[in-house]
């Protein structure tokens, strides 16, 4: 693994991968890309660059429990119990449970979600090789999966039994991945996404299905999108129709 640090001189950059790298001058080699420049009257200078070159040797499982540990000082958690395994090659799972931790599973996974997040950016820092992180806070992922499944079950259905669209709030990836994987146990069900610049996820608004969309078929979605444009366009003629009364109502005072 190799990282470029800078120092005033070739000796400060060195002594700065040592300390953050932890390790000490022979476990690292050192090659200078860049000599520093002491310019003139302190104008033009620069810092020396160099390329550190070191073997990675950081144990996945020993790092996420002393990251996630850390975490938890820093939030004030002290009573909880963590679990760190490798259930399989290059994936890492940490269960957290605890009463303390009860706060941060309130607004579903969300919480959840973004200690995984930094979790994961942490080891990628830190370790060369690509692990797949799960992180999970008093089983509340595991229930989080089990209300996504149910709510894919109940809307598929809904749409199927209606053969009209159903609409959901915007979620994220790895909730979106439940949905569809929960779809394929049925028959004549489309499942798309949409994105919007503002969200990233789209709510459906065009297509039979859910969120992002649960649909019949092809033939039903341009029929809902020619339904949907007619929509739009008849309550796009009674708004102006109705600025123009307002219009005449004033020009008439």
């Amino acid at each position: 693994m190799e990282r470029n640090f800078t120092g005033k001189t070739v000796d400060d950059a060195i002594k700065a991968a040592s300390e953050e790298l932890g390790l000490s001058r022979e476990d690292f080699t050192v090659e200078v890309l860049e000599n520093p420049k002491s310019g003139f009257l302190g104008l033009g200078a620069k810092p020396a660059v160099i390329k550190v070159v070191y073997k990675n040797e950081v144990n996945a499982v020993e790092f996420v429990e002393d990251f996630l540990n850390g975490l938890m000082e820093k939030m004030g958690i002290m009573e909880y119990e963590l679990k760190v395994t490798e259930p399989e090659e290059k994936s890492i799972r940490a269960e957290l449970n605890g009463s303390e931790l009860a706060a941060l599973i309130r607004k579903r996974s969300e919480v959840i979600d973004a200690v995984q997040s930094m979790t994961a950016l942490a080891m990628n820092r830190h370790i060369e090789e690509y692990y797949k992180i799960s992180v999970d806070i008093n089983s509340g992922r595991e229930r989080n999966t089990a209300r996504l499944e149910n709510l894919a079950v109940k809307v598929a259905k809904q749409v199927q039994k209606t053969k009209r669209k159903v609409t959901l709030s915007s979620m994220n990836s790895a909730k979106r991945r439940v949905i569809h994987s929960k779809l394929q146990d049925f028959e004549n069900i489309q499942y798309l996404t949409f994105t919007t610049p503002e969200t990233d996820v789209d709510m459906a608004k065009m297509l039979k299905g859910i969120g992002q969309h649960i649909g019949a078929s092809r033939g039903a979605r341009a029929q809902t999108l020619s339904s949907e444009k007619r929509r739009r366009q008849k309550a796009l003629r009674k708004r102006r129709l109705r600025e123009q009364e307002r219009l005449q109502k004033a020009a008439q005072r």
